[in-house]
């Protein structure tokens, strides 16, 4: 919003954008003033001043287009991230293809393990009976085991009631001729299950492809809700305003 008189654009102060801070937090106005050692009638007039710099909207429409604001900004993060996720994944699928000669030799050559576990992401790769081939540290962590994931079924790492699902989805993904890239977790929740039986939330983007051994996937896996907070935490503008 600007200043008619002079075109100037009105901003909050850093006072102001204190208690737009510790509303949106989910603050009540006495909460506010016991927490910046004020009285309530100065947080109103507070509300007074930030109301003539970013419209006449009530509390709750602040907070709540802030909150919108911001919700938008996270979902577009996480969306790039998940691009960047895709990118990696094809790159180590590409890699792993070209050195790939048979099913044995996948699982006999250690340096392809070590490879893997350059990725900071958890990344695994499976063959078309869902039977694990390689696992990297960082699946090993994610998922809370200490004994190496290779020949366990891909599908004992989800959720026990979504588990048929999502191999009846995968058996069907890497029966098929297209193995155009799938994500399992962004229109619905899809959960994680780690070693001592706590579930986590779970990103999952899956590529099949074909070498001389037969069919097998890749999949790259990141719990969604540690990437959520990360990207919260980034995306806390030093200064708030209202489009």
């Amino acid at each position: 919003m600007s200043d008619s008189t002079n075109g100037t654009k009105l901003e909050p102060s850093s006072r102001e954008r204190e208690v737009l801070e510790f509303a949106v937090s989910g603050f009540t106005d006495e909460q506010i003033a016991q927490t910046l050692g004020i009285s309530v009638s100065t947080v109103n007039s507070y509300w007074v001043r930030i109301r003539s710099k970013l419209g006449q909207y009530s509390r709750t429409q602040l907070v709540a287009t802030i909150l919108t604001e911001r919700a938008k900004k996270a979902e577009e993060s996480l969306r790039l991230r998940i691009a960047e996720l895709e990118n990696e994944q094809a790159r180590l699928r590409a890699e792993l293809a070209e050195a790939t000669r048979d099913l044995g030799a996948l699982g006999r050559q250690g340096w392809h393990a070590m490879a893997l576990d350059c990725a900071p992401e958890a990344v695994i790769v499976f063959d078309d009976d869902l039977r694990i081939i390689l696992a990297n540290q960082a699946a090993e962590r994610l998922f809370g085991i200490k004994e190496p994931l290779k020949g366990r079924c891909v599908g004992s790492l989800v959720a026990r009631q979504q588990q048929a699902e999502a191999e009846e989805r995968l058996c069907r993904y890497l029966s098929g001729e297209n193995f155009a890239r799938i994500a399992m977790g962004e229109e619905y929740p899809v959960f994680g299950r780690r070693e001592d039986g706590s579930l986590f939330r779970a990103i999952i983007s899956v590529e099949g492809f074909r070498g001389p051994a037969g069919t097998m996937a890749i999949c790259v896996i990141r719990e969604f809700m540690a990437e959520v907070e990360a990207r919260r935490r980034a995306l806390i503008p030093p200064r708030i305003g209202l489009r």
